[in-house]
């Protein structure tokens, strides 16, 4: 099945629509890794989702979407899986960082998904 980012016909995260009918809420998970973007959602059967997805998917504003990149480049820049971040302060600011963006990113989506985050780097 095609996603949304390539198939235009099939639903897309147009969230000022909200929810199919009949669709439950979308679960949407939070995490860095080496990818562009911190967002992640699996397919189901009501949606099929690319697995990493985009602000865009989402309809994000502007702010958590920069927000989002913050977080990310943050994490891109100073944490390493092998050795963990290279300093103290680059940990406390990710983390701050991290609870303030998902804050928000809850408020945006929070009428039609549950946002899954548990504060660590991998």
């Amino acid at each position: 099945m095609a996603s949304p980012r390539e198939n235009p016909e099939l639903p897309t995260a147009d969230m000022s629509a909200g929810l199919l009918p009949g669709e439950p809420r979308r679960a949407l998970r939070v995490f860095p890794d080496y990818t562009e973007w911190p967002l992640w959602e699996s397919s189901t059967d009501w949606r099929d989702s690319p697995y990493t997805m985009e602000p865009s998917d989402y309809g994000l504003s502007a702010d958590v979407t920069a927000l989002l990149r913050a977080w990310q480049d943050l994490w891109d820049r100073h944490f390493r899986h092998d050795s963990g971040w290279d300093s103290p302060e680059h940990d406390a600011e990710w983390t701050r960082l991290g609870d303030r963006t998902v804050s928000r990113l809850r408020d945006e989506v929070g009428a039609w998904a549950d946002v899954e985050y548990d504060g660590k780097p991998y």
